[in-house]
């Protein structure tokens, strides 16, 4: 979804056509979606989609080590377990699974843990992430703030967040 484009989403309106990739490569939009996302309560979504693609791409594979499950203990401690500080809004099929993922890799001689295990999670809340942008490029703080200002100026990671 990273790819799709706002373009003709009111015909009535002028947004540019712009990707929710470029909008945060862009400090100003990062930071302008983030604040969007604090007035929809769900901060937590982009949070979690940033941690959990980096976890992705700092332990790719299935290969098990201390690290990447105590960093996926982490992650589901945060965002997956019910009742967890910045809960997401995913199945709880999605919850379960992660959680017997864990179980498994920390009693498990086999040296595995699949990358792919938040994998659905993500889609899940990158979905309503596609929501919220739809809605923010409509929003008086994108027409206002981020139209005049530049794409220019990404962070150093281009994302963000840190965990």
């Amino acid at each position: 979804w990273f790819s799709y484009k706002f373009e003709n989403l009111d015909s009535s309106t002028d947004e540019p056509d712009i990707t929710y990739l470029e909008l945060m490569e862009s400090d100003t939009g990062r930071e302008l979606f983030k604040t969007h996302l604090v007035n929809e309560l769900t901060l937590e979504n982009y949070m979690f989609y940033i941690v959990a693609t980096r976890w992705k791409s700092q332990y790719p594979g299935s290969r098990y080590s201390k690290n990447k499950l105590e960093a996926l203990q982490r992650i589901y401690d945060e965002f997956i377990q019910s009742g967890s500080q910045f809960e997401i809004n995913v199945s709880y099929d999605e919850k379960d699974s992660v959680k017997r993922t864990i179980a498994q890799a920390s009693e498990s001689l086999d040296n595995t843990l699949p990358d792919t295990v938040l994998d659905k999670c993500i889609l899940e809340t990158g979905t309503f992430l596609r929501g919220s942008c739809l809605r923010f490029v409509r929003t008086d703080l994108y027409k206002e703030s981020f139209r005049s200002t530049s794409l220019a100026g990404t962070g150093s990671d281009g994302l963000g967040a840190e965990f």
